[in-house]
């Protein structure tokens, strides 16, 4: 007996009323789509390639700058300006108060010498956004924006599109990096992205000299205590061994003075009656008396009288 459908049709005829499947397109891509694909790829490819290099580049800058900040933010504007296409910016710190550009490119000495000089933000300026936590700010045409720098930029530089990039870690605001353009061309998201990468390597150089800073303290403090306590071990030794000598003991001291202070000569004089007797000296200045009359105090007699004005014979 025939199978039968849910409709009644025999399931045969309804298998043979299935429309067929459609065969996949077997067609090879043309030498022309192979050829746009090996140029994405190799473009691609050297940018980053080119991207690689200059992040290698500023980490060396850092590594052989550890407490010099100034050839790093040099490099940093350098290399993302080229990679981006930028010819105009600048990287500035923030003190609570102004910002200050230390390594500015591109821009005209006018405008430079300004935002070298330091300056506050304005009501209206559109960098106020990166105090508020905004992860960048761009202006695609500064000319409309009613702010007395961005009226500065756009006059003396000829600033049109500017970016603003954070230098930001932990919530803490060190400053930013700009990148501009004379003409209205607003930046790509590959763009921002790589601007990002190099502002986070100004913030590892930040980093890196704040701590080379401290270490540079703290080497320095443990160097001055550590000649304290020498000179006070070779004097308390020299004191051992001369008991009833002092002159080994003061020559000891002088000697231990000028390490410390740094100093070329130092001499020891004690007061023997009424006069300053020459004990003890260290340095190469000549010794021009070894005895002198202690002279009293100005407006004093010799007998310490505040009434008399006379030298006692």
């Amino acid at each position: 007996m025939q199978q039968r459908g849910r409709s009644g049709q025999p399931a045969k005829g309804r298998r043979a009323n299935r429309p067929k499947a459609r065969k996949g397109s077997t067609a090879a891509p043309s030498i022309a789509d192979l050829q746009r694909q090996v140029g994405t790829l190799t473009r691609e490819l050297k940018e980053a390639n080119e991207r690689q290099t200059a992040s290698a580049e500023v980490l060396r800058v850092i590594n052989s700058s550890p407490g010099d900040l100034a050839p790093v933010f040099d490099a940093i504007l350098e290399k993302a300006h080229r990679l981006c296409g930028v010819s105009q910016g600048s990287l500035q710190l923030y003190d609570g108060e102004k910002f200050r550009a230390v390594a500015v490119h591109g821009l005209s000495e006018a405008f430079a010498d300004r935002l070298r000089r330091g300056f506050r933000l304005g009501p209206n300026s559109p960098g106020q956004r990166l105090l508020d936590g905004a992860r960048f700010v761009q202006i695609p045409d500064l000319g409309e924006i009613d702010d007395p720098m961005s009226r500065a930029a756009f006059e003396l530089a000829g600033v049109r599109t500017i970016l603003f990039i954070p230098l930001r870690k932990d919530g803490t605001f060190f400053g930013r990096i700009s990148a501009s353009r004379p003409e209205v061309k607003p930046f790509t998201e590959m763009e921002i992205v790589l601007l990002e990468s190099f502002a986070a390597q100004a913030v590892i150089a930040i980093e890196n000299a704040r701590l080379f800073e401290e270490v540079q303290a703290k080497t320095c403090d443990l160097t001055e205590a550590l000649t304290y306590q020498t000179g006070s071990a070779n004097i308390l030794k020299v004191i051992a061994s001369s008991p009833t000598d002092v002159g080994p003991v003061l020559t000891a001291i002088v000697e231990s003075a000028c390490v410390i202070c740094e100093a070329e000569n130092a001499h020891v004089t004690l007061k023997d009656g009424d006069e300053l007797v020459f004990q003890a000296q260290h340095g190469s200045a000549p010794v021009v008396w070894k005895r002198q009359p202690i002279k009293p105090p100005l407006g004093h007699g010799a007998c310490g009288s505040r009434s008399q004005t006379h030298s006692c014979a």
